[in-house]
């Protein structure tokens, strides 16, 4: 589980990170929601194994 947490977190800090670079907004687009659903499925998974 400590490594679902770590990815979660790390997730979250790329998923700031995107958002204040100077990438071109299409970029940021594309990628924003790509992240966000990884970021969903890593929280679906811990709060999975957390339940057990």
């Amino acid at each position: 589980m400590d490594h679902l947490k770590a990815s979660i977190r790390m997730v979250e800090r790329d998923i700031k990170r995107l958002e204040q670079s100077h990438l071109p907004e299409e970029v940021i687009d594309v990628l924003a929601p790509k992240a966000a659903s990884v970021l969903g499925q890593l929280k679906t998974e811990f709060n999975k194994k957390t339940q057990l």
